[in-house]
């Protein structure tokens, strides 16, 4: 070979070289996950590389500050949400479906059965907290056993042998609501739902351990999604270990910092933004009331949570030293919410006209529960009746007619979504 044409052959391999170390440059800047397997020692490693490689998903301006006061004279969010939205629910995808194993399948449900207590007062400086009333009992109880006892008696012998159908199951007022709960469950998912009791993890009566256990499934499940569009959430991501420690602990310091006594705090106004995207998860709660006898209105009603409830309940005037005092939040699904709720108030007129209620504020109203205050989705607080009146208890105790309630629950949200 003369030395011209090693000359040569030496500059191609210059040539070539410069060419594949610019396209190397360019792939690592265009294509930076293709080089994450290079000198990692463990897949968590690997994990926590390809997780700096997403992009933050910046909210908007999410400080009280912004907060107006409405024609209440309440400090109100803005409507629109502080984050995109990366969640889409094309809720036509249901519509016609026959009802059947699939009819729901892509539906999820929380159910929430028992009692509640309400979040616990937060005191500021130099005020005493209120002592606090010990808890009510549904239903009277036995002296010696602290059992809840009915005054409904079931047929005697004699009774019984003048029939030759076998004596109706009837139950304790203790198990009206775990009997509701799990035939709903069941109509539900032979459906092809997806159903979660809240109570089998948020064990604690507070409200706020069964919303913080639906915000932190609904934050997660969110947080997966921004990764397949190669985002993440850094103010999401902060909240989940304070959600987790509200589910077991809802008085702790972190757990009121996101579910403030009056208002709604910016951490919460974030979870109900990501919330509201999520058009496809509904949550029951199912109640027994334990008003007296002589003060209850009795029957089966259905509540919902509400902007023109959520407009009252918020500070008139923003505080620094009041942290528990915040702008109210008014970007609820009221219609959706009402849409459900009058969908089951009509079923159970059909199912068990009985036990309809028949008070001054009619089986439908929108009020301040706190079960649909904390979340942003398809939400309806269910009161079966009152156990402390006799005839709702006499009706309640049969195990029929509680599974009638439950079948007219399950068949309104196959309606909901369906028809």
């Amino acid at each position: 070979m003369t030395q011209r044409k090693a000359l040569k052959t030496l500059a191609i391999i210059i040539l070539t070289s410069l060419i594949l170390l610019l396209v190397t440059v360019g792939l690592r800047k265009a294509k930076p996950e293709l080089y994450l397997e290079a000198n990692r020692e463990s897949p968590e490693e690997l994990a926590m590389a390809r997780y700096a490689l997403l992009d933050n998903l910046e909210p908007a301006d999410n400080e009280p500050k912004i907060a107006e006061l409405n024609d209440r004279g309440i400090l109100a969010w803005p409507v629109t949400s502080t984050l995109k939205e990366f969640h889409k629910t094309d809720l036509s995808l249901f519509r016609d479906r026959s009802q059947n194993e699939f009819a729901l399948q892509g539906i999820t449900v929380f159910i929430d059965a028992g009692e509640v207590e309400a979040p616990a007062p937060i005191t500021q400086p130099g005020e005493r907290r209120p002592v606090e009333e010990p808890a009510k009992n549904l239903a009277p109880t036995d002296p010696y056993t602290g059992l809840p006892v009915s005054d409904y008696q079931p047929p005697s012998a004699e009774e019984e042998e003048e029939t030759t159908q076998a004596p109706e199951k009837m139950l304790a007022p203790k198990e009206f609501l775990p009997t509701v709960e799990q035939r709903l469950k069941h109509n539900l998912e032979a459906m092809g739902a997806t159903v979660y009791l809240t109570r089998e993890t948020a064990t604690k009566p507070s409200e706020i351990a069964q919303q913080a256990y639906i915000a932190n499934f609904v934050a997660q499940g969110f947080l997966e999604e921004l990764k397949d569009s190669k985002f993440r959430s850094q103010d999401v991501e902060r909240l989940i270990p304070n959600l987790l420690r509200a589910i077991d602990e809802p008085d702790a310091e972190e757990a009121r910092r996101i579910f403030t006594a009056n208002g709604i705090s910016p951490s919460m106004r974030l979870l109900l933004d990501v919330e509201r995207q999520y058009k496809e998860i509904v949550v029951i709660s199912l109640r027994a009331g334990s008003e007296d006898a002589d003060t209850a209105e009795p029957g089966a009603r259905i509540s919902y949570y509400g902007n023109q409830a959520a407009a009252g309940f918020g500070a008139g005037a923003w505080s620094e030293d009041r942290p528990q005092d915040q702008p109210a939040y008014v970007a609820y699904d009221s219609s959706s919410r009402r849409n459900l709720a009058e969908k089951i108030a009509a079923n159970f007129k059909e199912y068990l006209p009985e036990l309809l209620y028949q008070g001054s504020q009619g089986a439908v109203s929108e009020k301040n529960v706190i079960s649909g205050r904390y979340n942003n989705l398809i939400s309806v607080e269910v009161l079966l009746g009152e156990v402390k009146h006799e005839n709702n208890l006499e009706l309640l105790a049969r195990e029929s007619n509680l599974r009638k309630l439950a079948d007219a629950i399950s068949l309104s949200v196959y309606q909901f979504y369906c028809n």
